[in-house]
């Protein structure tokens, strides 16, 4: 988690959630998904579904006051 960053111009989805782990959860099947951001100071629209993360993109990290980045742990597997 990067406190006070948010992944700016690669929201593929804005959804309202009740917290932080209900935005996870919203993100983790979707097969897009590959981090989010979680927006305290807002109750609509606070979870921010992104198609890339900080690695791929980091310049798009940015600071945002009362935004919380998460990138989703994805193992990927080799047959």
């Amino acid at each position: 988690m990067v406190n006070g960053y948010a992944l700016l111009g690669h929201v593929f989805e804005n959804v309202s959630v009740a917290g932080v782990m209900d935005c996870y959860h919203t993100c983790q099947p979707n097969c897009r998904c590959i981090s989010f951001n979680f927006l305290t100071t807002v109750n609509q629209d606070n979870c921010q579904l992104n198609s890339e993360n900080k690695h791929l993109k980091s310049g798009a990290l940015v600071r945002m006051e009362g935004s919380h980045y998460y990138d989703l742990d994805i193992k990927y597997n080799d047959k």
